[in-house]
């Protein structure tokens, strides 16, 4: 995949491009089975009328397709309810249960314990294998649910005969911080690294027997894990001490390239990687259908001793996805059944677009020296040339003297007042890897001031959609930031000011009085 933000993308047809992309999605959909065809007859005409309409590049129209995106994700929902829904969770063992693209199940018994072998094997058969390495894929109901199977997989059966098994991470993500504060106890305690001081040492000299990484991490200055130093920590790692690396690429999708790494390791000790993400949004066309953990486990081919071969770690980690009941529902199972689901090539098609988008945010962002004291991204770290400095949002720091509930109220009521005003696809929302553009701001938990509060952060999550929303947004979150102070701010826009003191969630009434 080339580099996302290398350059801007210039569209001249962005929205037609865009719907010319829903369309192949909804082909693929009744290709694969002709039944669905009358539940996207309707669809298809109004993407029909579209794709002809004078003001399809438009703002007017960029809504429309928006709205057309939306439906296509509503009508595959019902289709694949429909096939989930008339089944038991324990049917009895003569009813047919099948999949909207697939031949009957065998051996249904009951929900819980149904392996997703099809798109297991679907994903290993499109993604090619890495030479001298056994690949397998294991798919759970969620990528915090996978990891919670390796907590107790993996110490359990890499550590030596009665030793404490040794886990390390460095990592970003809150809910991910929790997890692993639950499993401490003896047999699963991770030493957390805040930062990588004394970290690559533990793991050349041997004491780390279980690593978890995020080479691109959730955090809120957007770090980046420069690859070099971990890679020569294996390197430099005894022969003898076997080791489990995982690394959570939910954020980098396609860029993370496993196979670079790997040829990398080759001559390492006894080593278990395994690529664990969220598959809910870079990797479904930004419908978010439903939630998904993909792990993918690699050993060295006739690896002699030290560890498990790839074939047996599956196995190990599908008995505990069903006890623990992290596996795919059938409901899930049938919605993913999509043709397009786990395609590498449409992934990477989906996902550059989005992170040049974000990036191309930041750099903007970052020329104003305004309301924000900070910008984070990749793009902008000292690691900006890795392979690694990619991110599908952009995370702004609001500047400690003003960073109070009520200069958050009043960013919030900017934004989204004329963002509504200008017309834009934008959404007031969590997460990232949509079609449209979203905006929240995050106020999480570990960032207490010595009065209790917490910081804040504007987190804009660009999306995939190229087009006048994307060029609007930029534009707008740019004028904002150019403001030097929250002062400056309410008087530029003084309208979205009045128009949240008339809402229901109103301004605290020291923002709704006028300046002297």
């Amino acid at each position: 995949m080339a580099s996302a933000g290398s350059s801007e993308h210039v569209e001249k047809s962005p929205c037609l491009r865009e719907l010319h992309e829903l369309q192949a999605l909804a082909d693929a959909i009744t290709k694969g089975n002709s039944a669905f065809a009358p539940a996207l007859a309707d669809w298809r005409r109004q993407a029909d009328a579209l794709s002809v309409a004078a003001d399809l590049e438009t703002l007017a129209g960029e809504a429309r397709l928006e709205d057309l995106s939306q439906a296509l994700r509503r009508i595959w929902l019902g289709l694949a309810h429909d096939f989930s829904d008339r089944v038991m969770k324990s049917p009895p063992h003569q009813d047919e249960v099948a999949l909207p693209f697939a031949a009957p199940l065998a051996n249904y018994i009951y929900e819980r314990v149904i392996p997703p072998s099809r798109l297991e094997a679907r994903c290993e058969l499109r993604h090619p294998p890495v030479e001298g390495w056994d690949q397998r894929f294991c798919l759970f109901g969620s990528a915090m649910g996978a990891l919670t199977v390796l907590l107790q997989v993996l110490p359990r059966f890499l550590s030596a005969p009665d030793e404490i098994p040794r886990w390390d991470s460095y990592i970003g993500y809150y809910e991910t911080e929790r997890l692993l504060r639950l499993h401490d106890r003896r047999g699963v305690f991770c030493r957390r690294f805040r930062k990588l001081d004394g970290l690559f040492e533990r793991v050349a000299a041997g004491k780390t027997d279980i690593l978890l990484v995020e080479p691109s991490m959730y955090d809120w200055d957007q770090t980046v894990l420069d690859p070099a130093p971990l890679v020569q920590a294996i390197l430099d790692r005894p022969k003898d001490r076997p080791l489990a690396l995982v690394l959570d690429t939910s954020l980098l999708g396609p860029v993370f390239r496993m196979d670079a790494l790997l040829e990398k390791l080759a001559p390492s000790c006894p080593l278990l990687a395994i690529e664990l993400r969220s598959g809910l949004k870079l990797d479904q066309e930004g419908l978010e259908l439903s939630n998904v953990g993909i792990t993918r486990l690699f050993t060295r081919k006739r690896e002699a001793t030290g560890i498990f071969p790839a074939e047996k770690w599956h196995r190990h980690m599908r008995s505990a996805r069903k006890i623990f009941g992290n596996a795919l529902s059938l409901d899930e199972a049938a919605i993913l059944d999509l043709p397009w689901f786990s395609d590498p090539d449409r992934l990477n098609a989906f996902a550059e677009p989005l992170f040049a988008n974000n990036a191309r945010l930041a750099r903007a962002l970052n020329k104003e020296n305004g309301l924000f004291e900070k910008i984070a991204h990749p793009c902008l770290s000292n690691l900006a040339d890795s392979p690694w400095a990619q991110s599908p949002f952009v995370i702004a720091h609001l500047r400690e003297p003003e960073d109070h509930h009520e200069q958050r109220e009043l960013l919030k009521a900017v934004i989204v007042h004329e963002s509504k005003r200008l017309g834009l696809t934008v959404h007031l929302g969590s997460s990232f890897g949509f079609r449209h553009h979203r905006f929240e701001i995050v106020i999480p938990e570990g960032y207490e001031r010595p009065d209790g509060s917490s910081r804040s952060f504007l987190k804009v999550a660009m999306g995939h959609r190229l087009g006048p929303s994307c060029d609007g947004f930029i534009k707008l979150l740019c004028d904002i930031a150019a403001r030097p102070d929250f002062k400056a701010l309410r008087l530029r826009y003084p309208e979205a000011i009045a128009a949240a003191g008339k809402n229901d969630e109103a301004l605290p009434a020291t923002l709704l009085e006028a300046d002297d």
